[in-house]
């Protein structure tokens, strides 16, 4: 499951990024990493790690959400609940901070 969620994660980063009319050189420089890095995430060779997502997330414009499973939250969630969902398993959190989210998404990636 990591391997698919890694080449969905990069096909989306390049999407975006395509979109944003922003070359490879550019974004990894934004997001502090080399362009071969960043060349590797998108190919889906190279699990980002927290800390770059968050970078690509506000470089490219879009959650964290968006960023990982392709989709928004639903609109029938309260604004301040996350959904989260891995497997079978799905936790509804409120008030979550920031780091804590992070942290979330950190585990859902490595399983």
């Amino acid at each position: 499951m990591g391997d698919n969620l890694n080449k969905n994660i990069g096909k989306r980063i390049k999407e975006l990024r395509i979109s944003k009319k922003m070359n490879l050189h550019t974004l990894a420089i934004k997001c502090m990493v080399t362009k071969q890095y960043l060349d590797q995430v998108e190919k889906g060779n190279i699990k980002p790690d927290s800390e770059l997502l968050i970078d690509l997330s506000k470089n490219l414009n879009v959650s964290l959400d968006y960023l990982i499973t392709g989709s928004e939250p639903s609109a029938n969630i309260p604004k301040n609940s996350i959904l989260f969902s891995n497997k079978n398993t799905r936790i509804l959190s409120e008030n979550l901070n920031f780091e804590d989210l992070v942290n979330i998404y950190t585990n859902i990636l490595s399983d």
